[in-house]
């Protein structure tokens, strides 16, 4: 009913508003004569401009199920593209539309009475939507045309951080690029660059994968940027990379596991020996190929053609901001009908949200102590307004210090110890364990402890121990993940998609080869299920595994690869 709008609300993101929304879109179609069974390509320009400007006249009243139970509300509906929203406050996630020039000052962000004024030609928005490829030569030019000591300073600085930009590949960006719009990698270099224009020396400088998402050229010009660093600082880097091993003055190596069973230090030869350890899997041949032809703009971008292997696993790379990211996040939604992009933002969910609510299990859990105890399931759920709610954190876990205009304070609740629950919870146990007990163990530990008492919940969590999520506690918030733990449960939930594509940003980043093996057999077993596999990386160690190797350019603005 209506799939393509449900989406554009971001209905993922209000889970319990589906039915609210379903039903309100099903009856202002029937009020219209749209048959909501279609999708948004399959109607007429009139429906698919009532649908996405439309007002109904009157309210709809209707009654959906929450998860503490069910509610009602009524309201108007309002079209998506009137910014009406049915919701207080509701504004769509970005992952469900698209951003487009702006007709008036064409992306430059200034009145276009500004465009009088000008410097050699170039007025000030021209110069910032300039790419720094071509910039570092118009500055070069004013610097040796215009004799002015103030200016002179600032354009011999504009000048320093340009062509460090060059130099570390990133001539095809400018001073207007929206910050949310770079890479990882882009990102990374950017700050690199503001490092290396500094006039302080004698700095400790940490960076964390600085080699992330990078191809094998820019990955010999950030090595080479950090080596110069290192002559003036101290450097520690964070990272799997031989090359930084190979070079490093010292190893520190920590391990061996994650979690509580990690962060200790370890023999580093041991180590890096079992990581050049080479892995051996047999490699799917694809089916046949799927042509991805689209002629649309997104960005910089005019369109895709581009062959993907179907039922295989796809590994597409390519320069930083040559658009691996776009191509899977805005281009094949438009192409697949049944697409799931996953990469590893933080996982969607509330204040509440654990492991145990991201993996399915929480509702599992709470019904065996209450079926245990004879008691209603909500007894036994910190989620906000059941009864087994801690009182005073709210079943959060903690207390929360500070205003938005501070920096914001998170202190353990005592009242609860982290876990959200009423302590009378406590007295309540099942096989020796209350639920406080349940919700400090790690996956590992818990996947015994749930062996005879429920197959669902042993079997959900094997999964995620055999994804090297064993060390995670059951109770551990969503939060506190880091960006590899997210998209790993986010895969762990992928198998039981409908999608038949899946499109997956760097599901590598961070990860040893051992971890990186255990992830791509998981891959093969989704795609085992007749699923196809497109996934952006740069990991070294990761092209044996994937039949389709895809190096993706832009030429004209088109994608190719």
């Amino acid at each position: 009913m209506l799939f393509f709008y449900l989406v554009a609300l971001d209905i993922i993101m209000q889970g319990e508003k589906i039915c609210c929304y379903a039903q309100i879109i099903q009856q202002f179609c029937e009020d219209n004569g749209i048959d909501s069974k279609k999708t948004f390509r399959q109607l007429s320009a009139d429906e698919k401009h009532c649908i996405l400007y439309g007002e109904s006249e009157k309210k709809y009243s209707v009654r959906y199920k929450k998860s503490s139970g069910f509610s009602r509300r009524s309201t108007r509906y309002f079209g998506i593209m009137t910014e009406k929203p049915m919701m207080a406050k509701f504004i769509p996630s970005p992952q469900y539309f698209s951003d487009i020039t702006c007709e008036y000052c064409h992306g430059k962000k200034y009145s276009s009475q500004y465009d009088q004024y000008k410097l050699l030609g170039v007025s000030i928005g021209d110069l910032m939507m300039m790419p720094f490829v071509q910039l570092q030569h118009h500055i070069k030019r004013m610097i040796s045309t215009i004799v002015d000591s103030n200016l002179t300073f600032a354009l011999n600085n504009i000048n320093k951080f340009v062509q460090k930009a060059v130099e570390l590949n990133l001539g095809h960006l400018c001073f207007h690029r929206s910050i949310p719009t770079l890479s990882g990698g882009e990102l990374q270099r950017l700050r690199m660059v503001q490092v290396l224009n500094t006039q302080l020396s004698n700095l400790l400088l940490v960076l964390d994968e600085p080699l992330a998402g990078l191809s094998g050229r820019e990955k010999a010009s950030v090595y080479n940027c950090i080596t110069a660093l290192s002559e003036k600082h101290t450097v520690v880097v964070v990272d799997h990379s031989d090359v930084f091993a190979d070079s490093a003055r010292i190893i520190i190596a920590l391990g061996e596991k994650g979690g509580s069973l990690g962060g200790h230090l370890i023999d580093a030869n041991s180590y890096l020996e079992k990581q050049r350890i080479v892995n051996k899997m047999e490699v799917a041949p694809a089916k046949e190929n799927i042509h991805v032809l689209i002629n649309n703009s997104i960005y910089a971008y005019s369109g895709v053609d581009i062959k993907i292997g179907k039922g295989c696993l796809n590994l597409i790379t390519g320069h930083s901001g040559v658009g691996k990211s776009t191509l899977l996040r805005e281009y094949f939604p438009q192409y697949f009908e049944q697409y799931l992009y996953i990469n590893q933002k933080p996982l969607l969910g509330n204040k509440n949200s654990s492991v145990a609510t991201a993996l399915g299990v929480f509702v599992r859990i709470s019904t065996l102590f209450a079926n245990k105890h004879k008691k209603d399931r909500r007894f036994f759920s910190n989620l906000t307004g059941c009864e087994g709610m801690c009182p005073v954190c709210m079943g959060a876990g903690y207390v929360e210090f500070g205003t938005g205009y501070d920096a914001k304070i998170q202190l353990q609740c005592k009242e609860c110890n982290g876990t959200g629950f009423n302590k009378i919870l406590q007295k309540y146990k099942l096989n020796g364990k209350s639920i406080f007990d349940v919700w400090n163990m790690t996956i590992d530990e818990a996947k015994e402890f749930f062996s005879h008492l429920d197959d669902k919940i042993s079997h959900s969590l094997e999964e995620a121990s055999s994804l090297l999520l064993g060390h995670l506690k059951i109770g551990q918030p969503i939060s506190t993940l880091s960006g590899g733990e997210n998209i790993r449960i986010k895969l762990l939930k992928a198998i039981n998609s409908r999608a038949d594509i899946f499109g997956i940003d760097e599901p590598f980043k961070g990860l040893s080869n051992d971890e990186i093996f255990c992830v791509v057999r998981y891959l093969d077993r989704i795609r085992q299920k007749g699923r196809t596999i497109i996934v952006v990386d740069h990991s070294d160690s990761i092209k044996q595994y994937f039949f389709n190797h895809i190096e993706l350019v832009c030429v004209d603005g088109i994608l190719r690869g």
